[in-house]
């Protein structure tokens, strides 16, 4: 695991204001970005998160595109080497065996766990 990294405060045009009807401005907001990265790999026959394109991995594409607008990204998966490629925070699925619906469950604690909004 990497060292947590200090999240980015997104800026808001003025006027935003959240759904619940809040005000952006002084309403605390952070979003976190989660890769899911379970799986057998049974027909791919490796991780796809860590296949190799134009020399990187396939979840570091994944992480490049989602940086620039979340305040953190992390990678929910079983292999703790995926986490370790990128370098980024990560953690397996909380309920084993699910599929992606493990994964998503991980990931919406986690946000909670952090403090995310939603």
């Amino acid at each position: 695991m990497s060292a947590r990294r200090t999240p980015r405060r997104r800026e808001h045009p003025a006027g935003h204001t959240h759904p619940a009807g809040r005000d952006a401005a002084t309403a605390p907001e952070r979003v976190l970005g989660v890769i899911l990265a379970g799986g057998g790999s049974t027909r791919f026959g490796s991780p796809k998160a860590a296949a190799r394109i134009a020399g990187r991995p396939m979840a570091g594409w994944v992480r490049r595109a989602l940086e620039p607008h979340l305040d953190e990204v992390v990678i929910v998966t079983g292999d703790p080497s995926l986490a370790a490629l990128l370098p980024i925070r990560s953690r397996p699925d909380a309920l084993p065996g699910l599929g992606p619906l493990g994964g998503l469950f991980t990931a919406l604690g986690w946000a909670r766990e952090e403090g995310c909004a939603g």
